[in-house]
């Protein structure tokens, strides 16, 4: 039988641990609760669902990273884990704040719409055109 007030307390020591560190991956909160990785992932994972948490699209190894609403900014601790073209597209991005995908070159147009933390869409209305 399950102990509620046992998962609650845990899921409270998880969100503390990342509010405390910023955006991380499973290993990392498991070794710092010492709790068991497999039962991280599923409390992460409802945490998740629960909007407690949020996942990242960007990952460590094959992990996603989890953060508390508001740590999105510290994700940029992270782009070292972005391939070549992703990383570029982040670097222009950071610089320029603001990329016409037309004008990029298709690698770097593929590696925008991967960096999904990073690059978000914006709808512009030009003339009578819309991009």
């Amino acid at each position: 039988m399950i102990d509620v007030q046992k998962v609650n307390a845990t899921k409270e020591r998880i969100l503390n641990t990342i509010r405390a560190s910023g955006p991380t991956f499973p290993a990392r909160i498991a070794r710092e609760t010492n709790i068991s990785p497999l039962f991280i992932g599923a409390l992460l994972s409802e945490m998740v669902s629960e909007r407690k948490l949020v996942m990242s699209s960007m990952k460590v190894g094959s992990s996603p990273l989890y953060f508390t609403p508001g740590q999105e900014a510290g994700l940029e601790t992270f782009t070292n884990y972005l391939n070549g073209k992703e990383r570029e597209a982040f670097e222009r991005l950071k610089q320029s704040q603001i990329l016409d995908d037309e004008t990029q070159d298709p690698a770097i147009r593929v590696a925008l719409r991967k960096i999904k933390d990073f690059a978000q869409p914006l709808p512009a209305r030009i003339g009578t055109r819309s991009e």
